[in-house]
């Protein structure tokens, strides 16, 4: 019996706050979409994304009072405040 290499462990997502960060539905297409037309327009690449099912999405949906079963909006978080729609 031979033994199987191990699969490689991912890093875990980490967040740094001094960058803006969008989580977003990951299994929406329009959503993708947003996130497609951010990262062609960001040329500074300011901006960082998370899906919201990642663990990460999930915590920061959690912590700012977001529901984690159903992914209805997305979650802008910007110099450490949250933004969830068009503020």
């Amino acid at each position: 019996m031979t033994d199987l290499p191990k699969s490689p462990t991912l890093p875990r997502q980490t967040y740094d706050a001094r960058q803006p960060l969008i989580v977003f539905d990951g299994v929406c297409v329009f959503c993708s979409g947003f996130v497609q037309l951010v990262l062609k327009l960001d040329r500074e690449k300011r901006f960082r994304f998370a899906t919201a099912q990642s663990p990460l999405g999930e915590s920061l949906f959690h912590r700012h009072g977001l529901p984690t079963d159903d992914y209805d909006s997305n979650l802008a978080i910007i110099d450490g405040a949250p933004f969830t729609k068009l503020d």
